[in-house]
Parts: C-alpha cells; sequence; structure tokens
C-alpha cells in the first residue's frame, strides 16, 4: 500500500500540466500512487499524461466520463489505496517535500487531517511572484483540534481540498465526498464542510505546501456564467447536515454564515446583468434560513449584519442604490435599453436613494438622542452578557473567551 495517494482532475490543461506533474513525481517522498483523472481533453493533455504513466509505474490514467471537478475527485477517491488521500490541482504545482513531510506529521500524532500554509503565485518565469496565505487564524497552528465538537474553528481560508492530506480510512468510513455538480464550481466548499464536521484529530502547519496559480483564465474564479452554482453547493452542504441531527443543531448557523460570505463572494463577481436576480435569490433563501432560526447575530460582524438584513428586507433597494450609477443615467436606446425601461431604472434608483437618505436620517435623529444613548449605557451590561451566556450555549467556553479577547484587542 503506498503511504500517499495522489488524485490530479485535469481538463486542457496543457500549457501547466508537465510542471505540475514533474513536481508530483519529483516528491522526496517516493511511495505514492498518482492517479490523473482526465475529463475528456482535447489540447493534448491526455496524450501527455498516457506518455508519463508509460514512463513511470506509479502514475494511473483515469477517463472521466463526466466534466464534473467532484465526479473526478471521487473517482479518483475510490481507485485510491494509499494510507493517506491528497488532491494536487493541474495548474498549480507542489514543492519536492510536501507529502513527506505531511504524511510524517500526520502518522506521528495520528491525524484525520493536516493542513499546511500556501502561495498564490502569478505569472511565469523570472517575471513569477509569490504572495504568502496562511490556512488558519494564528492561534490555531502546532495543536491537535476537535472541529467536530467546536464549530469556531470553521475558518474560511481552510477550506481549500489541496492544501494538505486525509487519512483515506477517514474519509470512507465517514462516507466524504465531493459534490458531483457540473464544471468546477465551488465543491470544494461542501468537501471541508463534511471534513470538518467529522475530523477529530486535525492540525495546521505554519509552512507552505502548495502553490497555487491565480492568472489561469480558464479557471473558475474568473468565470462569472455560474451564478446559482454557489446557492447549489451551500443546499447539498445543509442537506448533508439535515442526516444528522447533533451535527445540524452545532453546525447549521456556521452553515448560514459562510453562505453568506460566500453569497457576497459570488455577487461581486458575477456579470452586472444578473446581479439584481442573483440578489433576490439571496433574499430569498436568507428569509428561510431566518424563518427556521439559524441566524446568529453573535457570529456577523456589525457591517456583515447590516448588510444581510438589508439585502434580506429589500434586494432590490439594495441593488439599486449600489449598482454603477452609469448603468442607470449614461445608458440610451440605442445602446440597448428601450426607452421605457431607462425611464423606470431611473425613477427606481431616485426612489432607492430617497429611502436610504430618509433611513440615514432618521437613524442619525434617534442615534444622537439623549434618551438613545443613556439607553445604551445602561443596557451594555445585560447585552453584553446574553451574548456571553448564548455563545457559551453554541460554541463552548474555549470559543467565547477567544471571541472576546478578541473584540478587546480590536477596542
Amino acid at each position: 500500500m503506498p503511504k500517499v495517494s495522489i488524485v490530479m482532475p485535469s481538463l486542457n490543461v496543457r500549457p501547466y500540466i508537465e510542471e505540475c506533474l514533474d513536481s508530483v513525481q519529483n516528491q522526496t517522498l517516493k511511495d505514492i500512487e498518482i492517479l490523473c483523472v482526465d475529463a475528456g481533453s482535447t489540447d493534448g493533455t491526455l496524450e501527455f499524461l498516457r506518455e508519463r504513466a508509460a514512463a513511470d509505474t506509479r502514475i494511473q490514467v483515469i477517463e472521466s466520463d463526466r466534466k464534473s471537478y467532484g465526479y473526478q475527485i471521487n473517482l479518483g477517491l475510490r481507485a485510491a489505496v494509499g494510507e493517506y488521500f491528497g488532491i494536487v490541482e493541474t495548474d498549480d504545482y507542489i514543492p519536492p517535500e510536501m507529502y513527506e513531510e505531511l504524511t510524517a506529521l500526520a502518522s506521528k500524532d495520528d491525524l484525520d487531517v493536516i493542513k499546511g500554509d500556501f502561495y498564490r503565485f502569478f505569472g511565469e518565469g523570472k517575471a513569477r511572484t509569490y504572495e504568502y496565505a496562511d490556512i488558519a487564524a494564528g492561534e490555531l497552528y502546532g495543536k491537535i483540534l476537535d472541529p467536530s465538537r467546536d464549530p469556531g474553528l470553521l475558518d474560511n481560508r481552510s477550506l481549500y481540498s489541496w492544501a494538505g492530506i486525509y487519512k483515506r480510512s477517514f474519509l470512507l468510513d465517514k462516507e466524504i465526498w465531493h459534490n458531483e455538480t457540473p464544471g468546477a464550481s465551488y465543491q470544494d466548499n461542501g468537501f471541508f464542510f463534511q471534513v470538518f464536521t467529522q475530523a477529530s484529530r486535525l492540525s495546521f502547519v505554519r509552512k507552505p505546501y502548495y502553490c497555487l496559480r491565480r492568472d489561469n483564465p480558464d479557471s473558475s474564479i474568473n468565470s462569472k456564467a455560474k451564478v446559482y452554482c454557489m446557492c447549489e453547493e451551500y443546499d447539498f452542504i445543509r442537506n448533508y447536515l439535515r442526516k444528522d441531527p447533533e451535527l445540524e443543531k452545532r453546525f447549521a448557523p456556521y452553515c448560514a454564515l459562510f453562505r453568506m460570505k460566500n453569497y457576497d463572494f459570488t455577487y461581486n463577481r458575477v456579470a452586472q446583468e444578473y446581479k439584481r436576480e442573483f440578489l433576490n435569490r439571496y433574499a430569498a433563501d436568507f428569509r428561510k434560513i431566518r424563518e427556521d432560526g439559524e441566524l446568529r447575530e453573535n457570529l456577523y460582524t456589525q457591517q456583515q449584519w447590516e448588510r444581510l438584513e438589508s439585502i434580506t428586507e429589500d434586494p432590490d433597494l439594495f441593488y439599486y442604490t449600489h449598482c454603477p450609477r452609469e448603468l442607470l443615467f449614461e445608458a440610451e436606446p440605442a445602446e440597448g435599453l428601450p426607452e421605457e425601461q431607462i425611464f423606470e431604472l431611473r425613477a427606481r434608483l431616485q426612489a432607492a436613494k430617497k429611502l436610504l437618505e430618509e433611513s440615514k436620517w432618521e437613524t442619525r435623529v434617534v442615534k444622537s438622542s439623549l434618551s438613545y444613548r443613556l439607553g445604551r449605557v445602561i443596557t451594555w451590561l445585560p447585552r453584553m452578557l446574553r451574548a456571553t451566556i448564548r455563545s457559551m450555549k453554541e460554541n463552548g467556553l474555549a470559543h467565547t473567551g477567544a471571541l472576546i479577547a478578541n473584540k478587546m484587542r480590536k477596542r
């Protein structure tokens, strides 16, 4: 049995595949299997993989009948026989010591999961630049953590599937699989959430073990067409939690938090013509989440909470007060918009601005009043006590203490 099974999903990455596969074949840990799962490349990628497989018995080429990143990873996991499981995306590359060092640490502490920091890189050759990225909050490094019991350990930075290794028996025993939606559309979110709700022995390493490309024009990070893929991924996560009432109780509010963060990410990326429609889906989803009692205000920053409330209450108002001025005031019928549509857009923007200004004025009047300020002072301690007790019930003493310490530092 090899020490590590490395799955490499590919689809038309011929400009990058050689550097990537070289970095995997040249690992200082030689006891590996390399599972190249290609989804029908037509640019020479598949032929290159076959040539390498003919020269290196550690390489196995698997042809996927579906163009789905999640499906490709699952094919690799089903074929894998290694003690540990890793993922390398085929437009990236890894340093030579990655798997030797991570497997040594994982074996020593009998870990389910271990993850390291990484580099984002841009460009080629001497012009290539690197940007260091942490995988977790500073205080979490070098410890053996139990995220299955402490939802507060969930961190957006640690969601990347490729940033470490997983004990293969852990993934199979807990039935942890990627969502098999078409394309490469955020399936690492669902995998991450399953791993963190099930892992009882996890560790983060303060060393970069992965190099992530950020200038591939075909990467999903640059696709603006997949408007609702993030919605589908978080529906997948929410349905997963429903299978276990205990997990659901602990993690549903965190699923809502991460959904909000990733909906914001999606809204900022999609083309302007999709934004208003997406905001209405955003609002509908969070009204349902609110009705189900899964929103916990203490998990959000004030800015996040106010933005979420604004979108949920009136997505059209949010859209018209945030869309570019030129869309409303500089568009002409000759450019493709009917005159009545321009008139409607201008009218709605004026109404939105009026509502916004009225709201701001009313808020300023109330907050400047002596009774409001006195009320805030008098009720500060009870409000803090209620929030602390609620946080202790939901997140435990240690995480609540960390939250309080963090707030005090910000002050």
